[in-house]
């Protein structure tokens, strides 16, 4: 099956639990929604916008990821534009603007709770932000380059590692949010961390 829309490069795809959809972005900045049986495009969410400041490639917001949330009802995107946007899967209305990256939105995940969302950005940091709320939980430092990919460990509900920035070989950063403590770990070689 071929999907046909977009207009420019495809940057992410996310396939909804359940496995009766998937989203796609684009450079386009736009997120298509389609039906995983028959491929027909079912809807379009438009929201993300020319970056205000300037891209390498031109001044364009590309939505740079997408995320389900695990029980399907919901998603997240992040781009060019430095936004983070949470839309409602059924509806296509966006729910929530998530606002404080001064860099491209590059990578993002969602707990899987669906309780909080990790975003990599451009900007060097990892954020955490309420689901519920938009509001940003925390904020972490330290990278030396973007944050091009997060990932959220399995067991999100008792020891979660929300980010793990690939800037360079052997470089990332852990996070344990358990009842609300945190603990951060650079690692400067596989296998071996600093506190």
């Amino acid at each position: 099956m071929e999907l046909i829309g977009h207009r420019g490069p495809l940057n992410a795809v996310a396939i909804a639990p359940d496995g009766t959809w998937l989203a796609t972005s684009g450079s386009d900045q736009i997120v298509r929604i389609w039906d995983a049986a028959t491929g027909q495009q079912s809807m379009e969410l438009i929201g993300h916008r020319r970056s205000v400041q300037r891209a390498p490639f031109g001044n364009r917001g590309p939505v740079r990821a997408v995320a389900i949330a695990s029980d399907g009802t919901w998603l997240a995107t992040g781009g060019g534009d430095r936004v983070v946007r949470v839309w409602d899967a059924a509806t296509g209305q966006q729910r929530l603007k998530l606002t404080g990256h001064s860099g491209s939105v590059d990578a993002l995940a969602i707990a899987l709770d669906n309780t909080w969302i990790a975003t990599g950005s451009g900007d060097s940091t990892v954020r955490i932000w309420e689901a519920s709320t938009g509001q940003q939980r925390l904020k972490l430092t330290g990278h030396t380059e973007g944050v091009a990919s997060v990932s959220i460990a399995q067991r999100s509900a008792d020891s979660v590692r929300p980010s793990r920035g690939l800037n360079a070989p052997g470089e990332g950063t852990f996070a344990d949010l358990a009842e609300g403590s945190l603990r951060v770990r650079v690692l400067s070689d596989v296998g071996r961390s600093t506190r």
